[in-house]
């Protein structure tokens, strides 16, 4: 496969958030972006690598109960706090106060694991993030917790999955801010891209991108 591309780092604009020509977000500041390869990298540091509308907040949640379950906000009893809450994006700025989410994981003293959220591509993590490699994540609950060697019961592994169903999850995120569980949660279902795409922009959709991808010796899967 081919090698990642390297970032440029002065390919980065504060005042429109643009990195290697892409637009982000206002709340992903390029100074902060910048500051990302300095991080230093924890053995037991987790790493959620994701590309946006991939089942992030999904994933989140499940983390979440794996180390949460048995507390009253993880069993329910009180509500838990937003996803980003608690596995914040680094590239991100809080939502509330502003303050860079870097620092608060610089903050994080070395006794406490630290779970780390990105949307960018991996060449712009830290310089550490190759050799140490940290562990992302996938699959089932079952397999994701022994991966992450969180010791679970069979029945507790049922309470999880079933709270990380996708209609508890909209459910729950509705019940607080609706707005934004119309961005985060859709329809939580495969192939939605055939009710946006006419035949003739599929076509072009998979003409534009057989051309960027050609040097890559793996193949995407849409179903």
């Amino acid at each position: 496969m081919a090698s990642a591309p390297q970032p440029n780092h002065e390919d980065v604009s504060d005042e429109e958030s643009i990195l290697d020509g892409i637009r982000y977000p206002s709340f992903v500041k390029g100074a902060n972006v910048r500051r990302i390869p300095q991080l230093e990298i924890r053995d037991d540091d987790i790493w959620l690598v994701t590309y946006p509308k991939t089942g992030t907040h999904w994933m989140k949640t499940i983390i979440y109960q794996l180390y949460n379950h048995n507390t009253p906000e993880g069993r329910g009893e009180k509500p838990p706090p937003f996803q980003n809450e608690y596995i914040p994006f680094v590239e991100f700025v809080d939502f509330k106060t502003g303050e860079p989410e870097i620092d608060k994981f610089m903050k994080i003293p070395t006794n406490k694991r630290r779970i780390i959220s990105t949307h960018l591509q991996p060449h712009w993590l830290s310089k550490q993030y190759a050799d140490k490699k940290p562990k992302d994540l996938k699959g089932g609950v079952e397999v994701i917790a022994k991966y992450l060697e969180v010791d679970l019961s069979e029945a507790e592994v049922t309470t999880i999955a079933e709270r990380c169903t996708f209609d508890a999850m909209k459910n729950e995120r509705e019940a607080k801010t609706p707005k934004i569980a119309s961005v985060v949660f859709r329809k939580g279902v495969t192939g939605g891209w055939k009710n946006a795409f006419t035949e003739s922009q599929s076509e072009k959709f998979d003409k534009f991108f057989a051309k960027k991808w050609e040097h890559l010796d793996f193949k995407f899967q849409y179903e």
